[in-house]
């Protein structure tokens, strides 16, 4: 379920007065927005580490030329001022994102 459908069945059980299921339903709710907004919080802080430097054919501006190649777009791995990349990576590499805490 997603949210929108979570927040209709909330409506559809406050209608019922059945306030026990309301109050869990409720209680996932808070619970799916805290983590909507922990990804995004996760998300922001990606986008400061990663520099796209083509996405769909069209190029970016970017000081390296070493780049993880994932599908049709092309990332930098950047720090600060620095952009931190050693070599070309195969096409067939898994990319694995880690937390802020986890750089190295």
């Amino acid at each position: 379920m997603d949210v929108d459908e979570l927040v209709e069945e909330v409506r559809r059980i406050k209608l019922l007065h059945h306030p026990s299921k309301v109050m869990a339903m409720e209680h996932e709710l808070r619970a799916l927005r805290d983590q909507i907004r922990e990804k995004s919080m996760f998300s922001i802080k990606l986008q400061e580490q990663v520099t796209i430097s083509q996405m769909d054919g069209q190029d970016h501006s970017s000081h390296s030329v070493h780049a993880f190649h994932v599908g049709r777009m092309r990332i930098k791995l950047c720090r600060g001022w620095f952009t931190k990349a050693r070599e070309i990576y195969s096409p067939s590499m898994q990319v694995v994102l880690a937390g802020p805490d986890d750089l190295v």
